[in-house]
Parts: structure tokens; sequence; C-alpha cells
């Protein structure tokens, strides 16, 4: 698939209606080995993985939005992290991160969580070496 093409998909989704975006985050949640959450208000849970322990081990969530992920979204973040205590975390925005994003999630002790991965759509469709990881 082409760049133009890529974009223009990605275009698509991130400027569909936000019934479509959750079943399309639903539908990413399960593509990437996760059991989707509910459709509606999820708890900021869009997909899991739970532990042998049926303690969450794995978080998913996703915000297809046509503006890169800001500060007060990665502060809903960071509180979900500590709320929910997974090993692992998948994020994946529509476009993108702010530098902010990075600052705060890198900056931060949260000891519980193994390895937080931001990815883009662009990430998934292309099989990026982040998506790969």
């Amino acid at each position: 698939m082409s760049n133009y093409d890529i974009d223009q998909l990605i275009y698509g989704i991130n400027y569909s209606s936000n019934q479509r975006k959750q079943i399309i985050g639903r539908a990413l949640a399960e593509h990437l080995s996760f059991i989707p959450g509910p459709g509606g208000k999820d708890g900021s849970v869009d997909g899991a993985i739970m532990g042998s322990d049926e303690k969450l081990f794995a978080h998913f969530q996703s915000k297809l939005s046509s503006n890169s992920i800001h500060l007060d979204e990665a502060k809903i973040l960071h509180s979900d992290l500590i709320r929910l205590s997974p090993h692992v975390c998948v994020y994946v925005a529509g476009v993108g991160y702010d530098d902010s994003v990075y600052r705060l999630l890198s900056s931060q002790n949260i000891s519980q969580i193994n390895s937080i991965h931001l990815l883009t759509l662009k990430d998934i469709v292309q099989h990026s070496d982040a998506y790969i990881e």
C-alpha cells in the first residue's frame, strides 16, 4: 500500500463518527490479541489480556483522533495505569503524540508496568518496528 493510500485510510478513520471509531478500536484490540472491551463507556479499557491469576496483565487503549495525543490525555493514561496496574500497556493514537506525553510517561515511576507501547494507526498499517516490538 502506498503512503498516500495509508494516509487516506488513516484520515478516513480519524474523521469517522465516534461510534465507528469505537468499533474500529475494538477490532484493533482483537487484531492485537486482546479481548475487546465493551462498547460505549469502557472505563478506559478497549482491550485486555488477563493473567493466569485473573488479574489484568495487559491493557489496550485507542484514541483515534485527528489531533496528536496531548498532555491531558497522557495524564488520563497515567492515572489509568496506576489504577489498573497492568504489566504491559499498548496505546494507539490516530496520528501521534506530543512530546509532553513521552516526557510525562518516562518521568513517572510506574513500577508495576514492564512496558508501555505508544503506537499510531500508521505503525499498525505499515507494520513498523514499533508495531513489531
